[in-house]
């Protein structure tokens, strides 16, 4: 399997469009589209973002391997399977959870936006209170 045919095989068992990935990438949809017809390549910042957003290794992405990095939550050992109950979990979320996801997904300092988050959070800041 090709690089190219692989994004978009795992885009397609995660339930994306072009369009959100190209949104969540900083890119056009265009620009994403010839990512899977091998027209051109991510640029390693894409690829970290890629591998982010499907929660792969790196390596696994580049290399065209489904081994999600692991996952206390994990029902079945295959790997596909696991992505499809992913998916399902993911389309189950609010419009605005899973725009939350995806942006701590691809954020680049993890602990930076969970602190921002926090600040903002009303619950969070009730339990403090108390």
């Amino acid at each position: 399997m090709t690089f190219s045919e692989f994004l978009k095989r795992i885009r397609n068992t995660a339930g994306y469009t072009q369009k959100n990935i190209a949104d969540l990438l900083g890119v056009d949809r265009s620009t994403y589209s010839y990512y899977e017809t091998g027209k051109t390549e991510p640029n390693i910042r894409q690829l970290k973002k890629i591998a982010a957003l499907y929660n792969l290794r790196l390596d696994d992405l580049v290399n065209c391997r489904f081994a999600p990095i692991d996952d206390v939550e994990m029902q079945t050992t295959d790997p596909q399977e696991q992505a499809l109950v992913n998916a399902n979990r993911f389309r189950l979320l609010s419009a605005d959870e899973q725009c939350i996801l995806m942006m701590y997904r691809t954020a680049a300092d993890k602990k930076e936006f969970l602190q921002y988050v926090r600040a903002y959070c009303p619950a969070e800041k009730q339990d403090e209170e108390e």
